[in-house]
């Protein structure tokens, strides 16, 4: 119920604007277009309200990890290993991957964008049950 009588000129110049929107985490610049490009996946794969300008940090490393990994695993894919002298390089981009693997998945558990870290137990068995990957008849049924 609004108040009674006339406006006073305070109430009619000052105007209250609300909104529910948030601006989506924006990649710094200087960022490569692939690099941008994964920022945004991150950033559009969780809910507006997620990351502010203090998480930028983790996200560019978070980014550059992923972006190394992929190019790790391009070099991996062109190897031939049925080469023997191409093992010791087989090994070491083995190795390389690993590490950035690990760096993201630590970053994504930290910044609580991992499955693991965004259910309980029951409720990641219940989100993947109602999503019918369950199996309906018991195998012993």
């Amino acid at each position: 119920m609004g108040a009674r009588g006339p406006k006073s000129e305070a109430d009619k110049t000052l105007s209250v604007v609300t909104t529910t929107a948030f601006d989506r985490l924006q990649p710094p610049k200087g960022m490569a277009k692939a690099e941008k490009k994964i920022f945004q996946e991150i950033v559009n794969s969780v809910p507006p309200h997620w990351f502010n300008a203090s998480h930028v940090p983790l996200m560019v490393q978070l980014v550059g990890h992923i972006s190394a990994s992929q190019k790790i695993a391009q070099h991996i894919a062109k190897l031939d290993i049925d080469d023997i002298s191409n093992l010791q390089i087989y090994d070491r981009l083995l190795k390389m991957h690993d590490r950035e693997t690990r760096a993201i998945t630590s970053l994504y558990t930290k910044m609580r964008l991992s499955q693991q870290s965004t259910y309980t137990p029951k409720a990641g068995a219940t989100a993947k049950n109602s999503h019918g990957n369950s199996i309906s008849k018991k195998p012993w049924e």
